[in-house]
């Protein structure tokens, strides 16, 4: 029973993570074709790509200090 409740715990935190995922999965396809009309090439489309991650993995721990530091809190 404990564990079913650990498991159901992190269902809301896997959604979140998912919704965020399928968001850029869905833009990616159609940066090929913006870049192309803006007269981008592969090297630009990269590095277009590549930015959501890099801010990622640059932005997540700092917010996860905060979030250590200060709390959860809500807005009203």
């Amino acid at each position: 029973m404990a564990s079913l409740v650990k498991q159901a715990s992190l269902f809301p935190i896997l959604l979140v993570n998912f919704v965020g995922t399928l968001g850029f999965s869905i833009v990616l396809p159609f940066l090929v074709f913006v870049v192309m009309k803006f007269g981008g090439n592969a090297i630009v489309y990269g590095l277009l790509a590549a930015t959501y991650p890099a801010f990622q993995i640059i932005g997540s721990p700092i917010l996860g200090k905060w979030s250590d530091k200060y709390g959860r809190k809500f807005f009203y």
